[in-house]
């Protein structure tokens, strides 16, 4: 084998293509971003009539234990809430102390 063929094995671009630019990356997060912000649309919208087909709201009322479970998400909320609060303080004052 000459050393020729070794240069282009792999993922190295060939000599004398272009590289992608900044440019196709800004394109490539842009239509990602689309398409992830359509998928949880759908997916919000088939969960919403989801519920309102299975009368969700009044079975939540009329079951005792479904307060403790909506009680235990929201405390999740809440508890994921802070901690990324104090991750963001956290790395605000180590930028500030450099």
């Amino acid at each position: 084998m000459t050393s020729e063929r070794n240069d282009r094995a792999g993922f190295v671009p060939h000599r004398g293509e272009h590289r992608l630019g900044r440019r196709s990356t800004a394109v490539a997060q842009l239509v990602t971003s689309a398409a992830l912000a359509l998928s949880i649309t759908v997916a919000a919208t088939a969960v919403t009539i989801g519920i309102a087909r299975a009368d969700g709201p009044v079975a939540v009322a009329e079951d005792a234990s479904s307060h403790v479970a909506i009680g235990t998400v929201l405390a999740m909320v809440a508890i994921a809430a802070g901690l990324t609060v104090a991750v963001k303080r956290n790395s605000a004052r180590a930028k500030a102390d450099e």
